[in-house]
């Protein structure tokens, strides 16, 4: 059994154990430090059949080779996987949900979010629990909401796993970005195999910029966007994989992207484009431009890297 933290180190946690095998079945409650009080845990639905609610306080020390911190209550073994996220962190969607869900929960703050058309949850080893995986006619719609958007330094980082870049077309990471009605404000996709990244500061002018970063299929990468606007005439964006700084570019427009828009931020689609085909999993954004050693970081912290 594992269960997923975010941020701050354990104080106590709750289990049930079953009336049947004497097992530990469920991991009840989970409480963290004071800092992170905010974080929002991952735990599943409590079972009727628990006989028992155990306490154990225990602070995590060293993580086994999997990346998880494992550790025994009455020699039942539980794998607990603790990351930590970047400074500035506003919104992160580790995409972990059971696999019979349709919600998407923000585990940094409110911004939750819903699956539409022909995408799902399944199992996997991505963060050592769930992922998405998209067919390439779903996505994850997440409301809009003011924080998401407007925003004159930003870092956008997710783990993809995808299938057919080869074909025509676009394929969509993240985006927040319509070209129909001048809601254009920021977009991440897979262009021709390599990254492309897109900006708009008043919605209608934008820039779409070809980074010559070249993405594998089938392969667990995990990319990260910076974006800094405070330049006086060109915005720097700066391209990152598996860790590694890749390629930085700078053009116009510079400034906060657009913040004349309504529109839903989108993971695995945009309100244009084609819809992703593969895996994408534990998405993050920031509303500063990450330094190369946190997004080096983010990427060690990473069970799979």
């Amino acid at each position: 059994m594992s269960i997923f933290i975010r941020q701050g180190e354990i104080l106590k946690i709750t289990y049930s154990v079953s009336t049947e095998t004497n097992k530990i079945k469920n991991i009840v409650d989970v409480e963290i430090d004071e800092e992170s009080k905010s974080d929002r845990i991952n735990s599943s639905e409590l079972f009727n059949d628990m006989n028992e609610i155990k306490n154990f306080t225990w602070k995590p020390q060293e993580k086994d080779v999997n990346g998880k911190y494992v550790f025994n209550i009455d020699n039942k073994e539980i794998s607990v996987i603790v990351t930590s996220l970047p400074e500035n962190t506003i919104a992160n969607w580790p995409l972990i949900e059971e696999t019979n869900s349709n919600i998407i929960k923000d585990y940094r703050s409110i911004f939750d979010g819903q699956l539409v058309g022909d995408a799902e949850f399944i199992q996997g080893d991505y963060l050592g629990s769930n992922a998405v995986k998209f067919n390439g006619s779903g996505r994850i719609n997440i409301p809009h909401n003011d924080v998401l958007t407007g925003m004159n330094q930003f870092t956008i980082i997710a783990t993809i796993n995808g299938e057919n870049f080869s074909s025509n077309g676009d394929h969509s990471i993240v985006a927040k970005y319509e070209t129909n009605s001048n809601q254009r404000s920021y977009a991440y996709i897979v262009r021709d195999k390599q990254i492309q990244v897109l900006w708009s500061n008043d919605g209608d002018n934008n820039s779409s910029e070809s980074t010559g970063v070249t993405v594998e299929e089938n392969k667990n990468i995990r990319l990260a966007w910076t974006y800094d606007g405070t330049f006086s005439s060109e915005a720097k964006a700066e391209i990152y994989k598996n860790g590694e700084f890749k390629t930085d570019l700078f053009a116009s427009p510079s400034g906060q992207v657009n913040d004349n828009t309504n529109i839903d931020l989108r993971i695995g689609d945009s309100h244009w484009t084609d819809e992703f085909e593969g895996i994408i999993d534990n998405v993050i954004i920031t509303d500063t431009v990450l330094s190369k050693e946190e997004i080096k970081t983010d990427y060690n912290n990473q069970p799979w890297s």
